[in-house]
């Protein structure tokens, strides 16, 4: 089967409807709202406000000064801050964006197929699988799933470059040009190089004159652009970031557990031996499975502990993940010789799960949907390549795949379509997410978390039923604390529930265990400031209705003084960690409203202006900048 270098009338139509279907199960997605990293990401990054704040990502780490400092994806940043630039800050552009790239995807692995010898029906068939799983929702409705997309666009679109550059070799850099914006859209885009010598061993592509290229020529004449590629997104990753790899010390036992056994400050021990570590893998390698084959539970998470370790090599997981590998390594062994295409999209899983499965080394989770975007192309390509083989040998055996094949598509459509609305809001992501992974601690603290958000804006609107919202906030954050007693998210969620319930002696025990666990985390004393602040208000507002006596007065005039400065202090220590536009603003509102040092407080408002110019009120933090914004002296402090 040599490669086809263009695809015939009738491939047309199957792109067509490959990007037809890709866009129309993902319709119902453009009303989402900005969830989970998104915020920070995207709504919230000043990088993203601007083209040129998008391009200084390339000499920073993905999450800028705050956040996962090990991460670089700078592609990514820049991509968000050219669309924001093209359809505006809404949510529905982004995510428009994102449908678009996923259309591009589906419709380049198509293309491969077809570019590879495959028929145009196996070809459209890829095309369409890929464009309807339900597995990829995560990737497509998640802005931030922006990474996978790029990724995975830009390694199809290297290995058709890379079998076009066999006949013509300004192919080559090309090809090297779409690897290196693979790798800096997504750490997994260097998969490539990986994919790229299987396509050569077992589909040579073929030169000017027909010839198939030896893998042995294209080692020699091709791949030292890609190794230069590799080089050059080393040298921008190590100015950026660092370092080369994410240290192991640096992956939470919470997002991975697989991470070597350790002890916590609590004294508690998180992490997996040594056996109980490479068992699990196993038992990943069935989660993905089942993922693939049969997606009908999908969650935004499966970090700790809703897939325990694995102790046993009886663990039905490990045998079933064993099983797959085993049939996979089988298949590509037999096949290689005999059906070439299957062999390769054997190979492509291999490669690029290799890279996202905690495989070759170890990574910031263990477990996402997301992760298998990029190898399930290769999936439906070794699949839809081994049911078009088996279609060729009799009239009876095409029908019968074919209403395989309708049937699969009207699945997926429909649990993809189905999928789509928990990603409308954070409260129906978390609310989905509790119910498929009951056993993760972040499940319980992310719905926990917007429940708590949810309860205390209806009890601001008067409506007493936000406390209902509240005990059931405290149940699941509890939860989450029973599943990871060190979980210091869920403590400050915790912790402001109960300020929101009156209890704020509950709080302060809640924020100093969590100070005491990690001591630079800036959240925990933005929040014990918030707390405290609200304290103060309660004890003013005590003063104001009850007329004490003068010497419970001067008790709670002397609880009120102390109260703020400790609040302060708080406010602090927290801008000091990560100067915030919530830590400025909070800390400003306690300047103007309670310590009346208006100008100290317009100095913070200028700093939350800064860091997040279309803040919700920024036209009062304008006025109050402006009257108070300069000393007698007309210095701007």
């Amino acid at each position: 089967m040599g490669p086809r270098p263009r695809p015939d009338s009738r491939m047309r139509l199957w792109l067509l409807a490959t990007a037809v279907a890709a866009v129309a199960v993902y319709a119902n997605a453009l009303d989402h709202e900005f969830v989970l990293d998104d915020v920070a990401m995207v709504r919230d990054d000043p990088r993203v406000r601007s083209i040129a704040g998008g391009f200084e990502s390339f000499v920073e780490p993905y999450w800028g000064p705050r956040g996962n400092p090990w991460l670089y994806r700078p592609a990514v940043v820049a991509g968000l801050s050219l669309g924001r630039a093209v359809h505006g800050p809404d949510p529905w552009g982004f995510t428009a964006v994102n449908v678009v790239l996923h259309a591009a995807v589906a419709v380049a692995l198509a293309g491969l197929a077809r570019t590879l010898g495959a028929s145009a029906p196996v070809a459209g068939a890829a095309g369409l699988l890929f464009a309807v799983h339900p597995v990829h929702t995560e990737a497509v409705d998640a802005v931030v799933g922006r990474s996978e997309l790029q990724a995975a666009l830009f390694v199809l679109l290297a290995l058709l470059a890379h079998v076009r550059s066999a006949r013509r070799g300004a192919w080559r850099p090309v090809a090297a040009g779409l690897f290196l914006l693979a790798v800096l859209s997504k750490e997994n885009g260097i998969a490539f190089a990986g994919i790229a010598v299987a396509m050569d061993w077992l589909l040579p592509s073929r030169d000017g004159n027909g010839v198939p290229v030896p893998l042995r020529r294209r080692i020699v004449r091709d791949y030292g652009i890609y190794a230069a590629a590799i080089a050059a997104y080393l040298a921008l990753r190590w100015n950026a970031v660092g370092a080369i790899t994410v240290p192991v010390d640096a992956i939470s036992p919470l997002d991975n557990p697989l991470v070597p056994l350790r002890e916590a400050p609590s004294g508690r021990f998180y992490g997996a031996a040594l056996g109980a570590s490479i068992l699990t893998r196993f038992a990943l390698a069935s989660e993905y499975a089942r993922l693939l084959v049969w997606p009908a539970r999908l969650s935004c998470d499966y970090s700790f502990a809703q897939i325990p370790l694995a102790s046993s090599v009886a663990d039905p997981r490990v045998l079933f993940g064993g099983a797959s590998v085993a049939a996979a390594v089988t298949a590509f062994v037999r096949l290689r010789r005999r059906l070439p295409l299957v062999a390769f999209g054997v190979a492509f899983v291999a490669c690029s799960y290799s890279i996202v499965g905690n495989v070759v080394t170890l990574i910031g989770t263990i477990l996402a949907e997301r992760l298998v975007y990029l190898p399930s192309a290769g999936l439906v390509l070794a699949c839809t390549a081994a049911a078009g083989a088996v279609a060729s040998r009799s009239a009876a055996a095409r029908r019968v795949l074919i209403v395989l094949l309708a049937a699969a598509l009207g699945l997926g459509a429909a649990r993809t379509w189905s999928r789509n609305p928990a990603w409308r809001t954070d409260r129906a992501l978390w609310e989905s997410a509790v119910s498929a992974a009951p056993a993760s601690a972040k499940a319980h603290a992310g719905f926990g978390r917007v429940l708590r958000e949810d309860g205390e804006r209806t009890l601001r609107a008067g409506d007493r039923g936000g406390l209902r919202t509240l005990d059931l906030a405290r149940s699941h954050l509890e939860t989450a604390l029973e599943i990871f007693p060190d979980y210091v998210e869920a403590m400050n969620s915790l912790a402001l529930t109960f300020a929101d319930q009156g209890e704020y002696d509950r709080a302060t025990l809640l924020f100093a265990r969590s100070a005491r666990l990690v001591p630079d985390h800036a959240a925990t004393y933005r929040n014990w400031g918030a707390v405290l602040s609200w304290k103060a208000g309660a004890i003013r507002q005590a003063l104001a209705d009850e007329a004490p006596p003068a010497a419970r007065a001067n008790e709670l005039g002397e609880q009120l003084d102390a109260t703020l400065a400790e609040a302060l202090i708080r406010y602090d220590r927290a801008i000091e960690l990560e100067p915030s536009a919530e830590a400025h603003y909070n800390r400003g509102a306690l300047y103007y409203g309670f310590l009346g040092q208006r100008v100290l407080a317009a100095r913070d408002f200028e700093q939350v202006l800064r860091l997040r110019p279309d803040h919700p009120e920024r036209a009062e933090l304008e006025r109050a900048i402006r009257e108070h914004g300069r000393q007698p002296g007309g210095v701007t402090r």
